[in-house]
């Protein structure tokens, strides 16, 4: 029995959409996302023409003003923002209650032991312990040595936190 072959023609559909539902796709990409996109690899990614884009992007921005919002450009690329700061405070206490509950990790707790036991210079830094050191310093958990001093040192909140005798 000979089977005959004969190609399969799937219909396609042109969705024509309007520009404020460009606008809608456009914002849930960009609030998916926590990184800022170049305008062509969004279009890219989207599908759309680099005009289309620009058409949702102004109607987006329209839409995002009601609500506090704004997009963001820059050569880094697009995403959605604050347009002031009145959030600002609320944001810097929501990172502080994240830090207390995702606690530290063994790289942090190393660079903090360095600081208590005094052997953590200023000098002899080394690249990954500076990212350790700065997030340390954010939670308030290190200073730098006093006046003339070279060296990192528990904050005065951690030594109470940790209960270490003055």
């Amino acid at each position: 029995m000979a089977v005959s072959s004969y190609p399969i023609v799937i219909p396609t559909v042109t969705l024509v959409r309007t520009v404020n539902e460009d606008a809608q796709t456009l914002a849930k990409v960009l609030i998916s996302q926590k990184r800022m996109h170049l305008q062509e690899r969004l279009a890219m990614a989207l599908g759309w023409t680099m005009d289309r884009l620009h058409a949702a992007k102004r109607v987006l921005d329209g839409q995002l003003a009601p609500l506090g919002l704004r997009l963001h450009e820059n050569s880094m690329g697009i995403a959605v923002r604050p347009a002031d700061t009145a959030a600002d405070e609320a944001t810097t206490r929501l990172e502080a209650y994240r830090d207390a509950e995702d606690g530290i990790h063994q790289g942090m707790a190393r660079v903090l032991y360095a600081a208590y036991a005094g052997t953590l210079s200023a000098q002899e830094t080394k690249n990954d312990h500076r990212v350790q050191l700065a997030a340390l310093r954010r939670r308030d958990a290190i200073t730098f040595g006093g006046v003339g001093q070279t060296r990192y040192a528990l904050s005065e909140s951690a030594t109470f936190a940790f209960d270490i005798p003055e």
